[in-house]
């Protein structure tokens, strides 16, 4: 393996927060995971890169699987253990590898050759049970399942895949916009260019078993060909938050923005929204009882930061990012970006107020 220590960038002077590293590939990076404990860390993103750090961010070796080039990992997995990740790569042929032993073996576990399939995230219940989705084939939103650790991928029966509306779709720009909640729970964000009468109104589809049965609800962000939900975050089993936007009008602060109280089942748009479109919105759990559960959200145009469930939104950096992940305690951080951009919250730097 190659290892890489990333450089810091000269001008830091607009971004007191984020320590910011320069990967020396233009790989522009979507997919980021940081095991529970926060010591090893993956991240995933196009030419076919990942790479992996077992120092909380420090430093970067690359671990990409051979002859993957022509491949971008939108979404990354990495295992409690450190040693296992899975990597999908999003478009024709869309393909899941998985990786052991740090990295240095990879094999391909699931490929799908339609010319209309597009991948855009998954997630982990257990060591053992993980869910995957796509776009929308034929009217019907693609959901994969597996039992095995991501070993093997199988398409859920199509009569039970969930209806999609004209137009409607994904947005693989951080691998979160499938979010899972408690022990059985999965929330999926839709975007798209006609979703229904109100543009106003993306949908999210629910469900309660794993991936079983499906049902649909609306959350009030903008529904178009650039727009819609690109992340969903949970605190617990009932508060959470959706964000999103127009990716190629960002600086706009209106329907990027949605909150829940009842586990996703309703939501509402409060006066406080983050400042213009976001791709991915995280937990970052508290150190302590008496401290606050945190979100982050973050995008192309900066990061804001909410301690109180997402009612109200603080700036937390101008710099810009496409995903994150925190570990289980909050105590390392990791955002990543175009042209191989990385950058490293400290723990002293969390905001808490």
């Amino acid at each position: 393996m190659t290892q890489v220590t990333l450089a810091q960038p000269q001008d830091e002077s607009r971004d007191i927060r984020w320590q910011v590293q320069q990967h020396d590939s233009a790989a522009s990076f979507r997919g980021v995971d940081v095991t529970p404990d926060g010591q090893v860390a993956w991240v995933s993103g196009s030419d076919g890169t990942v790479l992996r750090s077992e120092d909380r961010g420090k430093t970067w070796s690359d671990v990409s699987p051979p002859a993957a080039d022509k491949f971008d990992f939108r979404d990354i997995h990495g295992f409690p253990d450190g040693d296992q990740a899975v990597a999908m790569a999003v478009g024709s042929p869309a393909r899941i590898y998985r990786a052991t032993q740090q990295g240095r073996n990879w094999e391909l576990v699931y490929e799908d050759t339609r010319p209309e399939i597009f991948l855009d995230a998954m997630a982990f219940w257990t060591d053992l049970e993980g869910i995957a989705f796509g776009d929308p084939i034929d009217g019907k939103v693609v959901i994969l399942r597996t039992h095995d650790g991501g070993k093997s991928w199988a398409e859920i029966p199509r009569d039970k895949q969930p209806k999609s509306l004209a137009g409607e779709g994904g947005f693989a720009a951080s691998g979160t916009c499938l979010c899972l909640v408690g022990e059985q729970t999965v929330l999926i964000g839709l975007g798209g260019a006609r979703q229904s009468n109100d543009p106003s109104a993306a949908r999210i589809l629910i469900s309660r078993d794993r991936g079983s049965t499906w049902q649909a609800t609306t959350a009030p962000l903008k529904a178009g060909a650039a727009s819609g939900i690109f992340s969903i975050a949970f605190a617990d089993n009932k508060q959470g938050v959706a964000v999103g936007g127009t990716y190629d009008q960002p600086e706009i602060t209106t329907d990027n923005f949605a909150i829940t109280a009842d586990g996703g089942t309703t939501w509402n748009r409060p006066t406080s929204t983050p400042r213009g479109y976001r791709s991915c919105v995280f937990v970052v759990p508290s150190p302590s009882e008496s401290a606050p559960v945190r979100y982050i959200a973050l995008g192309k145009t900066g990061s804001d930061y909410s301690v109180d469930l997402g009612k109200t939104w603080k700036s937390l950096s101008d710099q810009g990012f496409y995903a994150a992940s925190a570990s289980d305690s909050g105590g390392t951080v990791i955002a990543v970006g175009s042209e191989g951009r990385i950058g490293v919250l400290p723990a002293q730097d969390l905001p808490s107020n």
